[in-house]
């Protein structure tokens, strides 16, 4: 199976950077494991306090998300991780499916995208998996367009792009994860400040987060809200699609607050679908409620197995969109607007992985395994592509 080992942990970009942090790890995982002792589906205070339990859902795919959107959605996460998103990358891509009748493998891949994910800190062999894996999008949508990417380095470290899906009539705009300590740094910076959203009273959100999407003004995450408006003009009937991996992905909630917003000027009717994989919370219960609320939005949040950082922050904190919890090939899907407790005793044994848990390549992975055991017309269909 994939799986991705960076030649340094200083530069790892499988979210944040375990080593760097092991003892704040190791204190997550006592907070975490002394909640699941007295939360979890049995625990001995879930009785006590009358947690919610958890409420299951059927998986349906919808005019917003299908199974094969979400993995496509994962891998130009993926390919966020590099210092390469940009139109020389997407030719590479392309170029690797060329003359290939669609498909790719690692004979056809360029060796110039390879060194892109070895500049990016993996190791060769790792470097042409990754690779071969982000080529898959070149196959699906070979007349998708990087419009634009923002890279905020010098201060924040805020970094993100517009990605323009003709084919399947969709806007993609997608945030990188945490890769320096500038990252960490707002990571860590958990106390929730005001969001002032018009005619709406208590949202909060997390400060580091909203404190890294503001980096640049103008210049920054609002510059792909003015792209993301021009291209909805330009292109009558799309609907954006908004997503990212671990802080990428908290960010990417904060970015689609503020295209909901009366301000953002969106054209009647746009559908906004929010894509998370690996999220921390990013907001309070007014802040969810309020997004959720919002008329043309959708959102969903994938969880794999035991990840730690989809369970954190937890006081005062809120998750937005359907979860749909990876687990064993399956994925267990919940009710929009139910918190589940996201722990069971198999999973509390588990709390060991829960760092690896959390990498995208181990997201990526599980998501093939789902679409493989529940491959359907309505999913995959060749000649429908969809982001």
């Amino acid at each position: 199976r994939l799986r991705l080992e960076p030649q340094k942990p200083e530069t790892s970009h499988q979210g944040p950077n375990l080593r760097r942090g092991s003892r704040r790890m190791w204190l997550m995982l006592a907070v975490v494991a002394i909640k699941d002792i007295c939360l979890s589906e049995g625990g001995i205070l879930s009785f006590a306090l009358r947690c919610p339990l958890q409420t299951r859902a059927p998986w349906q795919a919808t005019n917003s998300f299908d199974k094969q959107s979400i993995l496509d959605m994962a891998r130009i996460s993926l390919w966020s991780y590099t210092e390469g998103f940009d139109k020389r990358t997407w030719d590479m891509m392309r170029k690797s499916v060329a003359g290939s009748a669609g498909s790719t493998s690692a004979s056809t891949i360029p060796d110039e995208l390879a060194k892109v994910f070895e500049q990016a800190g993996y190791a060769e062999a790792s470097a042409l998996e990754a690779a071969l894996e982000v080529s898959h999008l070149a196959s699906w949508y070979p007349d998708g367009e990087v419009v634009d990417w923002v890279d905020r380095r010098e201060s924040l470290d805020l970094q993100g792009g517009v990605f323009l899906a003709p084919a399947c009539k969709t806007i993609v705009i997608v945030f990188r994860g945490s890769t320096s300590d500038a990252d960490w740094r707002q990571v860590w910076k958990i106390m929730q400040t005001d969001y002032a959203v018009p005619g709406a009273a208590g949202l909060k959100v997390h400060s580091g987060v909203l404190e890294q999407f503001r980096d640049g003004g103008e210049d920054g995450a609002r510059h792909l809200i003015e792209q993301m408006r021009n291209l909805l003009v330009a292109n009558p009937g799309f609907r954006v699609m908004i997503g990212g991996h671990s802080l990428g992905a908290a960010i990417a909630t904060i970015f689609a607050a503020e295209v909901m917003q009366p301000a953002s000027k969106l054209p009647q009717g746009t559908k906004v679908c929010l894509v998370t994989l690996g999220s921390p919370r990013v907001g309070n219960a007014e802040f969810a409620d309020w997004l959720e609320s919002q008329p043309g939005f959708t959102g969903l949040r994938v969880k794999n197995r035991a990840d730690i950082y989809a369970r954190l922050p937890w006081l005062n904190f809120r998750h937005v969109g359907q979860l749909v919890w990876l687990k064993d090939g399956q994925a267990r899907t919940y009710a929009r607007g139910v918190v589940p407790i996201e722990s069971t005793w198999p999973d509390f044994l588990r709390l060991s992985k829960a760092g690896s848990d959390h990498e995208l390549v181990e997201y990526i992975q599980r998501l093939k395994e789902w679409l493989d055991v529940a491959r359907s017309p309505d999913d995959l269909d060749a000649s429908s592509p969809r982001i």
